[in-house]
């Protein structure tokens, strides 16, 4: 059995112990739980805040190209943005539909963050020194920090602005070493949350929770799928049935190998052979769209942070849970081909947040599943994006350019 698809299963029947282990409580091993639990959060939260930032700024450093190709690289993400800040306030309606953690039963006495007004959320966007939002784990400055950060680099001297990208993308790839280590444990994880989040909240609560959370994500992937997408190729000229129809193979690879990475070759060459798409705008779109435009993961993030900290106490504003759409889109496209990229940046904002994850482990076991079509979702989103940009810039660039990504 492949490492991935065995993690996942010893996950599963981690998962089925900690509620076997749930119908027969015993203090030691409650301890032990609230022990692994304790010290898996201290990791997160270890990681959290520069995750984060080094994530968002390697994205954007790596977006720095010829003088010649900046209308190609305006174009790419005009679109990818758009495609991704409409697939988080896609999200966001699911979300308000399904409202799933109105069926669960909050935890007494937690009380991690206080409901704060849209304009006051504002006003700490920039906080008075740099270190401060690390300090705070203040999630929204990190973001802003790290955007503008980047965009300052892009600028800067040649020499300089290489250095700082190859700095940047060691930090982050150093960072996520760390956060792959974590994954050899990850038995141990569900079995830990599990047991606690089942001591801590009732039954049939969180089962009808979770059965409205998972609804809300599969839901938003389906309507990004089956509307804003086909929308978006409708707009620019092409027929959406004969772009799912060509694209398939590209969104069957990425369906079951849950990677963009590994779905390039076969969406490059579905672009270039079977759309007929100017081979140069494809070796630079697809694999920068497989980088950053990440439509299924905002919506992931989106959805899993509200339901988690509004599941522990938070009731946001509506101007909040807006705000919130930026940040998760923020969020996708630094995402960067992370291995369970979504669900760890969900994690590390809510660590950042200082929320409780239990329901994290919960959701755990069943990510695998999301993620298979989560990817399928990006692939097809990225093949959009590369049929749009194609049709406003192709054959009008006489250079080669160097294909980017992993």
């Amino acid at each position: 059995m492949p490492t991935n698809n065995r993690t996942v299963f010893y996950a599963f029947i981690s998962l089925l112990v900690g509620v076997i282990a749930s119908f027969f409580p015993h203090p030691l091993i409650t301890k032990i739980a609230q022990e692994i639990t304790g010290v898996y959060m201290n990791f997160i939260k270890f990681i959290s805040v520069p995750v984060i930032f080094f994530s968002i700024l390697s994205a954007i450093t790596q977006l720095d190209c010829a003088q010649t190709l900046k209308k190609l690289m305006g174009s790419l993400l005009k679109y990818t943005l758009l495609t991704t800040v409409i697939a988080g306030f896609v999200a966001m309606g699911c979300y308000l539909l399904f409202s799933p953690a109105r069926h669960m039963m909050h935890h007494d006495g937690v009380e991690f963050v206080q409901s704060v007004g849209y304009l006051s959320y504002l006003s700490r966007l920039l906080p008075d020194n740099m270190v401060r939002m690390f300090v705070d784990g203040n999630v929204a400055s990190i973001v802003l920090a790290a955007i503008a950060m980047g965009i300052a680099a892009i600028h800067i001297d040649e020499t300089n602005r290489h250095t700082f990208k190859k700095l940047t993308q060691a930090l982050f790839e150093m960072l996520m070493k760390l956060a792959q280590g974590i994954i050899i444990t990850l038995p141990f994880i569900v079995w830990a949350f599990v047991l606690n989040v089942i001591a801590e909240l009732s039954h049939e609560g969180m089962a009808l929770s979770l059965l409205y959370y998972f609804s809300a994500i599969m839901l938003a992937n389906f309507i990004q799928a089956a509307v804003v997408l086909p929308l978006f190729l409708r707009y620019h000229g092409f027929n959406p049935w004969e772009t799912i129809r060509g694209a398939w193979p590209a969104i069957t690879t990425a369906f079951f190998t849950k990677s963009s990475y590994a779905a390039i070759p076969t969406t490059m060459n579905t672009l270039t052979h079977t759309f007929k798409a100017d081979p140069k705008i494809v070796s630079f779109a697809i694999p920068l769209s497989s980088t950053i435009n990440m439509n299924a993961c905002a919506a992931f993030i989106y959805i899993t942070v509200l339901f988690v900290a509004q599941s522990y106490g938070m009731e946001p504003s509506f101007g909040e849970m807006i705000l919130w759409v930026l940040l998760a889109t923020a969020a996708a496209v630094g995402n960067a081909g992370v291995p369970m990229g979504c669900f760890f940046m969900s994690s590390a904002i809510l660590a950042a947040l200082e929320c409780p994850t239990a329901l994290m482990g919960a959701i755990l076991p069943f990510y695998a599943l999301l993620d298979m079509f989560e990817t399928g979702l990006n692939v097809f989103s990225d093949v959009c994006v590369t049929r749009a940009v194609d049709k406003k810039h192709g054959r009008k660039i006489g250079m080669t350019v160097p294909a980017l990504g992993k």
